[in-house]
Formats: C-alpha cells, sequence, structure tokens
C-alpha cells in the first residue's frame, strides 16, 4: 500500500476505532474512504489519461502501474451504481470519460492483436497508463474484460435513454452504441468480440491459467443479453438475434461446469489438470459482478451457487492456522482450493 493509502486508512480508523463504536459505523467510514480513493486512482489525478482507472500508483514491488479492463469495468461499474442509487449526476462526467478511454483504447495495437484484424486486441487485459500497449510476457488474452466493459457502458447508456433528453439519446448514439458494422462504437466492438469469442481459451481473472471459465462465462452471458436488450431498443434487431442467439448457447455451456458429483459450480473445466480442486471465489464473484440474480441456476440464491459457496468455505477451514481454534470466528479464505 502506498503512503497515502496507509496515510488514508490510518486518518479514518483511528477516527472510530472499529474495536469501541458500531460495525456500521466503521463500514461508512470505510466506504467514504474507499470511495475517495477511486477518483485518487483515475485519471490525471493517478499519472494517468484521462478516463484510466489505475490498478496502484506502485511501480516496485508489485509494478502495478498500469490500468486493466476488468478491474476498470468493475470499478467504474461502482460509479455507475452510485448514480443510479443518488441520482448524483456529477457523476456522469466519469462514466463518459471513461467511455471515452475505452474506446481508444480499443484501437491500440498490442500483443493480443489489433481491432482492424477480427478486434483480437481487445483480449488484452491491461495497458500502460498513457494509453499506449504493454508489450511484455502477460497472461493473454482474457475475454472477460471486453464483456465486463460492456456490462458497465449499457447500464450508462440505458440510464441515459430512460432519461431521454435529446442530448442523451445523442450521445448513446454517437458514443456508445451504433449499429452500423464494422463496429465503431465501444460497447457495439465488445458485444462483437464476445459473441465471436466467447467459446476461445482465456486466462482467468487471477491472470494464471488458460482455460474455460465460469468466471469468464457469466460475464460474457449477461453482457450478451444486456446486450441485446439494448441493440432492441436501438432498431438493431438482427444484433439482438445474434447477441440473444450466444447468450442461449452460453447458458447451456454454463452447465458444463456444475459438477455431477455433489453439484458445486466448478471455476474451471477439468480443473484436477491444473492440480486444484474447482473450488474457486471466482464463481461467488462471477455471479454477483455479473447481475445474475434472476438466473434460477446461477443466481445467488440458487442450490448450486450456494452449495458452492458453503464448499469453497469448508475447503479453508483447515488450511489456514487462524481458523482453527475454539473461537467461532468468520473463515478466512483465499482465491481457489
Amino acid at each position: 500500500m502506498d503512503d497515502v493509502g496507509i496515510a488514508g486508512w490510518v486518518g479514518s480508523s483511528t477516527k472510530k476505532n472499529p474495536c469501541n463504536s458500531t460495525l456500521s459505523s466503521w463500514i461508512d467510514d470505510e466506504a467514504a474512504l474507499s470511495w475517495r480513493k477511486i477518483f485518487e486512482q483515475t485519471g490525471p489525478a493517478a499519472g494517468a489519461l484521462e478516463g484510466f482507472v489505475i490498478a496502484s500508483p506502485s511501480t516496485k514491488d508489485p509494478d502495478y502501474l498500469y490500468t486493466w479492463t476488468r478491474d476498470s469495468a468493475i470499478v467504474t461499474s461502482a460509479v455507475l451504481e452510485k448514480l443510479l442509487r443518488t441520482g448524483d449526476t456529477a457523476l456522469e462526467a466519469s462514466l463518459r470519460l471513461y467511455a471515452y478511454s475505452q474506446k481508444s483504447l480499443q484501437r491500440v495495437c498490442n500483443p493480443s492483436g489489433c481491432f482492424e484484424d477480427g478486434m483480437h486486441g481487445l483480449g488484452e487485459p491491461k495497458y500502460n497508463v498513457d494509453g499506449t500497449a504493454f508489450t511484455g510476457p502477460w497472461g493473454r488474452p482474457q475475454r472477460d474484460g471486453p464483456a465486463l466493459r460492456a456490462i458497465t457502458l449499457i447500464g450508462f447508456a440505458d440510464y441515459l435513454l430512460q432519461r431521454g433528453t435529446p442530448q442523451d439519446v445523442a450521445f448513446v448514439n454517437k458514443h456508445l452504441y451504433i449499429p452500423d458494422m464494422p463496429a465503431e462504437s465501444v460497447i457495439k466492438a465488445d458485444l462483437e468480440y464476445v459473441a465471436r469469442y466467447w467459446k476461445e481459451h482465456s486466462f482467468d481473472l487471477w491472470e494464471e491459467i488458460d482455460g474455460h471459465h465460469f468466471f469468464t462465462y457469466i460475464a460474457s452471458l449477461s453482457a450478451l443479453s444486456r446486450g441485446a436488450a439494448l441493440a432492441t431498443k436501438l432498431n438493431d434487431a438482427r444484433a439482438a438475434q445474434y447477441y440473444s442467439a450466444q447468450a442461449l448457447q452460453i447458458e447451456l455451456e454454463l452447465r458444463s461446469f456444475i459438477s455431477l458429483q455433489d453439484g458445486v459450480i466448478l471455476g474451471y473445466k477439468e480443473p484436477k489438470q491444473f492440480n486444484r480442486t474447482g473450488l474457486d471465489a471466482a464463481v461467488p464473484l462471477g455471479v454477483l459482478i455479473s447481475g445474475a440474480q434472476g438466473s434460477e441456476q446461477f443466481g445467488p440464491a440458487s442450490d448450486h451457487v450456494l452449495a458452492t459457496l458453503k464448499a469453497y468455505v469448508d475447503s479453508f477451514r483447515d488450511e489456514y492456522k487462524i481458523n482453527q481454534g475454539e473461537k467461532k470466528l468468520a473463515v478466512a479464505t483465499g482465491r481457489y482450493a
């Protein structure tokens, strides 16, 4: 953690020590701190181009001064969520800058490929904060990024279309979704990429395993389902049909991640080849981030997801010393078992 982060954390936590105050009060303090940190790690304030979300200002041990497609989409979705919840229109500027920045990144040639050559470059996981390609060795491609970016920007497009001012509709039609092919707008390009390549191999969100992953599939399902609805609103009927057809295929394929032995959802296919059990935090994270609330099989309250969460937590009960002993504390868990 950087010095600013440490100072901010100390300043927040000493105001209301969680040991001497209510948990909800402490959470409120931490939420305010986290919210401030989002904007301190975004754009010129973080030494990056407008609209870019950086992972960390650290450049050594670890070197995280980059902008990840996946992380940026998730962080910006939090900005969108607060906009939708509070109606604070001042937040719209961040979402517009994010849309502009992502369209420019889509067109940067990188080790994964170029936009003009089948849009393969959209699978590139991270970029330098000046908007140039990162050319070092890395786990690529990572196909969840375009799906998550589409989910976030579709939510913004829906918000603008629902408000429906001429300026709002014009912004959507000019910058977010243009039906024309080849794809020129940021959402359209991401949806075309996801629809075309969701079946292909990809590195996982931990950037370790090259294979087929539940997290990537459920993010792709959500993006295409929401994309089909947006395309319908914008009179792109052929695209809506295409996205819906691909979403249906993904929904069927997701069932192959359910273990026939105990009904849990595996984070990836054939986990034994990676010397893992398949129990992975990526599964509940995927369910939450993709917004699969209404899914009978893959919603947060579904039998398979609840069974998976229990098995995942149980797998760490004897793994760490902190989980052992008489104290009945919450179980400390890792990324995967």
